[in-house]
């Protein structure tokens, strides 16, 4: 085994994770190719979600009203930060 010890925070990190796991079913692959097809989906999907949750920070929303935030920091998910904003 690499780690013979937790990860400070790392359960704390990944609860999120696995609930978009678990909320979009994404557990127990039948094969290796869904497992990869899951890993990439579960990837996209965390992204989805941090730019939901930045989208919804006040600091954020403040920048972004003061023309601070240059839509490139968002590159395609700009859509879906205004969505949430």
């Amino acid at each position: 085994m690499i780690f013979s010890t937790p990860v400070p925070y790392s359960e704390e990190r990944l609860a999120g994770v696995r609930e978009l796991a678990h909320d979009h079913l994404l557990f127990n692959p039948s094969s290796l190719e869904e497992a990869n097809r899951n890993v990439d989906k579960l990837c996209e999907l965390n992204v989805i979600q941090q730019v939901r949750l930045a989208a919804l920070s006040p600091a954020v929303n403040a920048a972004w009203g003061r023309g601070k935030i240059d839509e490139r920091c968002f590159g395609a998910m700009n859509s879906i930060c205004a969505r949430y904003r």
